[in-house]
């Protein structure tokens, strides 16, 4: 019996997850256009009655940027958090917030040249140019162009 109610249970969370998923679209058929699929078997998914392919469902769930665990997970179970490089606990404590905040004085915003000694190669130095502009969460930079000397 337990065998029988499982796919009946994950199409009903399936579909449960889809109707949420869509209700963020202005229309189904949008949804399906997108999607590039038959109206009638997204019909069948948001109805309950079956549950996509495995390359359907990796399209569905591209779409709405999700994973797989839209079949058998509540869709507030499943956490929509992207993973942070600068979150990750390897190097959390030293691209902490405290640590990058750099004050307006020492980097202020706009061009600024640098200067420093090459990794590589000690008897020659690195010429540089970066764009600095101060953000609420810290400064932002980018490298323009670096020369060697």
């Amino acid at each position: 019996m337990d065998k029988i109610a499982r796919p009946v249970a994950i199409r009903a969370q399936f579909a449960r997850n889809l109707r949420l998923l869509c209700a963020g679209y202005p229309s189904v058929s949008k949804v399906c256009r997108q999607l590039e699929i038959n109206r009638a078997q997204f019909n069948r998914y948001l109805n309950g009655e079956s549950y996509p392919r495995p390359d359907m469902l990796a399209r569905i769930c591209d779409f709405f940027e999700t994973d797989a665990r839209i079949l058998i997970k509540p869709l507030e179970d499943i956490a929509q958090v992207k993973p942070d490089l600068l979150s990750h606990p390897e190097i959390r404590d030293f691209a902490a917030p405290e640590t990058t905040r750099i004050p307006e004085d020492t980097l202020p915003t706009g061009f600024c040249r640098f200067t420093r000694q090459s990794f590589l190669f000690p008897e020659r130095y690195i010429l540089g140019l970066i764009f600095s502009i101060a953000k609420t969460v810290g400064p932002f930079s980018k490298a323009l162009r670096r020369v060697s000397l």
